[in-house]
């Protein structure tokens, strides 16, 4: 039984390596949920995916937890699931929307969420507020800042780190609001790791239930089987570690919840509910890529502003497009691995994660007109 719900926020910013990417950092975070923003959509494998009308915010459930209710019909930049009594929110608002859309747009997420409680909305709404971290304040990020006041919500940056980070600068446009009864221990955080999108991954844990951390600790299972450590993930996980923000009780919370999200990360516990596998196409060789990327992309950042950033963000760039091209041969040959696999092991993988995805799908809610936001 889920005594949280582990959730992560991305931009994707429509890139088919990014999305498989998050695929494997899901496994890798034990996530529950994806809130996305600008998914790549295509027209296969995403049968667990809840998108807005437009195609530009989704909802992907990782875990086998229900899906309660959908949107009767879907909504233009928001997706809409209720899971495990909290109702969730994914939000895109294009910069290029009039003002006239993008009030339109606040109007219709207010008129839905209004009575639905507790509720996260998340996403990139392209705007700009000082109560989350930009510089001022623009008409859009006052709209929001507004619109959220009126659903009594609580917003979660803190505005220490950019959400959005390129060659070209910074900016704070990845938000996140919970209602009040999910603030506590809700342990926020935007990470510095590799998603190969422009926009930084942001987590954060959801408790409707209000069980104490303490309590769900000693309730995770037994101890974890050291002699079996992921020497090659042990060292990711502790490059990308961050130690949690906050007053003294939340960061204790958050670090223990860290610890134990790393070791089911990096070590099977001992009985014989194992950690998840990675993606049938993960490899070592991918996860070292990873790393390679992920440390020329902090140096070219660090070298902001010298005569040696033109040189280090372009091997930054040679790093991330050899770390795509990495992934989509490992798909491709796993793909062909799996079709070459049919004829010789009827039962093995393939069927594997075809009725994997299956039991996915009926899981779904099927009431009328709900069916139709979700890419099948």
């Amino acid at each position: 039984m889920h005594a949280h719900i582990s959730v992560v926020q991305l931009n994707v910013n429509h890139c088919a390596a990014a999305q498989s990417l998050l695929a494997q950092t899901a496994v890798e975070r034990n996530v529950d949920i994806m809130l996305l923003s600008e998914p790549y959509v295509s027209g296969s494998g995403q049968s667990s995916m809840i998108l807005d009308e437009t195609g530009k915010a989704a909802i992907k459930c990782c875990s086998s937890l229900h899906v309660e209710e959908l949107a009767a019909l879907p909504m233009r930049g928001i997706a809409y699931a209720k899971l495990k009594h909290v109702h969730l929110y994914s939000c895109y608002a294009p910069p290029s929307d009039t003002p006239d859309q993008f009030e339109e747009f606040l109007e219709a997420l207010v008129d839905h969420a209004r009575g639905r409680s507790p509720k996260v909305i998340a996403g990139d709404f392209n705007a700009w507020a000082v109560e989350w971290g930009s510089r001022t304040s623009n008409t859009r990020g006052r709209a929001v800042i507004d619109a959220m006041g009126m659903l009594d919500l609580i917003l979660l940056n803190d505005g220490r780190k950019p959400t959005f980070n390129n060659d070209r600068g910074t900016s704070f446009i990845d938000v996140t609001f919970v209602s009040r009864g999910l603030v506590d221990n809700n342990n926020w955080m935007v990470h510095d790791v590799m998603t190969l999108s422009d926009h930084a991954l942001i987590s954060f844990s959801l408790s409707p239930e209000a069980m104490p951390r303490r309590r769900q600790s000693r309730k995770a299972g037994k101890a974890w089987d050291t002699r079996k450590i992921d020497e090659a993930m042990l060292a990711y996980q502790i490059n990308s570690l961050e130690i949690p923000n906050g007053d003294a009780e939340s960061m204790a919370a958050g670090l223990m919840n860290m610890l134990g999200r790393i070791c089911d990360a990096i070590m099977p516990r001992k009985n014989k509910a194992q950690r998840k596998p990675p993606v049938y196409w993960w490899s070592a060789s991918l996860s070292q890529l990873r790393s390679d990327c992920l440390r020329a992309r902090r140096m070219a950042q660090r070298a902001r502003g010298s005569t040696h950033h033109a040189e280090l963000l372009e091997a930054f760039r040679r790093k991330r497009l050899e770390f795509k091209h990495g992934i989509a041969a490992a798909k491709a040959r796993s793909f062909k691995e799996l079709q070459d696999g049919v004829d010789s092991d009827t039962w093995g993988l393939a069927y594997k994660l075809v009725t994997k995805k299956l039991r996915r799908r009926a899981a779904t809610p099927s009431a009328p007109g709900v069916l139709a936001n979700i890419v099948g």
